[in-house]
């Protein structure tokens, strides 16, 4: 029988504990992620497989020509036939915009304030959803509400 040292002993445990301590905080690979810019100024950034609901955030007051980015990512991958819709409070559509397939890992799909806030919308409360072909029924990413007179918007 061999006799192994202390030494020996104590660094083969060490390397054990040492290697399952790395493999139990692997990050999970993949999942959706999608961010929201307002004049390039990342506002909302959000991983779709940890939290699927859809977030509220205070915007300082816009106007007319700040403009509103949204990137998502489908696993690392920028998705195909990719739309943006804003919808009222009533779920009827207000606008939709359809943007090219993208070949890069990051591609914006961006609108500006006016694009949406000239529409003959009426309504308090507007929600903006996005759709490609790999999420074909669409997913609502943010509701937007603003106050009439000092345009300030939630996202």
């Amino acid at each position: 029988m061999k006799k192994y040292s202390v030494s020996s002993v104590v660094l083969l445990l060490a390397l054990s504990v040492l290697s399952s301590t790395f493999f139990s905080f692997t990050p999970k690979k993949g999942g959706d992620v999608f961010e929201i810019y307002l004049n390039g100024k990342q506002i909302h950034q959000q991983f779709v497989h940890a939290d699927k609901s859809a977030k509220t955030l205070q915007l300082p007051a816009v106007s007319s020509n700040d403009k509103i980015e949204v990137f998502y990512s489908h696993c690392g991958i920028v998705g195909k036939s990719r739309v943006l819709t804003v919808r009222n409070e009533k779920n009827e559509l207000i606008r939709e915009f359809k943007f090219a397939d993208a070949d890069g890992k990051r591609s914006y799909m961006s609108f500006y304030w006016k694009d949406i806030s000239a529409s003959k919308n009426k309504s308090a409360k507007i929600s903006l959803y996005y759709s490609s072909k790999e999420i074909p029924a669409g997913k609502m990413l943010a509701s937007l509400t603003w106050k009439d007179n000092r345009n300030v918007a939630k996202l």
